[in-house]
């Protein structure tokens, strides 16, 4: 699937001089992380970006929302436009949503006792979150198994 051209908005040029800018755009769609980082998902707007321009779109809006953070890597004249992520996916299992409490006292003495289960539990808890943080990046080209 093709990209909505109307949703790819340029805000800001930054230029160096003559031909040596980059272009940001925003960039908003239901459309998934997969879809959006596939050569040829920009093709549509080739004439109008340029290879080093940055994305930062929402993505996935009617599924699981995210951040991220494109570059176009290459827009040739023909072929696929390919991007680049360059952020992690933001949105979806974030690190951010590590809220824990301290826990003091395991062999449980102490005002905030805890039990070695209760540790375990919350390790667990955080073992889980990220290994879906590293899902999802390895889902986007990042950190790739060998």
């Amino acid at each position: 699937m093709a990209h909505s051209k109307k949703a790819l908005s340029r805000f800001m040029t930054a230029d160096m001089g003559r031909t040596n800018q980059t272009d940001f755009y925003v960039y908003s769609s239901n459309h998934t992380l997969a879809e959006v980082i596939s050569a040829g998902f920009f093709n549509d707007s080739r004439t109008t970006i340029g290879a080093g321009d940055v994305v930062l779109a929402m993505i996935d809006k009617d599924g699981s929302p995210a951040f991220v953070v494109l570059t176009f890597a290459s827009v040739p004249d023909t072929g696929d436009v390919t991007v680049k992520l360059e952020s992690p996916v933001l949105g979806q299992a974030n690190v951010a949503d590590l809220a824990l409490t301290p826990v003091t006292g395991v062999d449980g003495a102490g005002s905030n006792a805890a039990s070695a289960a209760d540790v375990d539990a919350r390790f667990a808890s955080v073992q889980a979150t990220v290994n879906a943080l590293i899902a999802n990046l390895e889902t986007a080209g990042v950190n790739a198994p060998a």
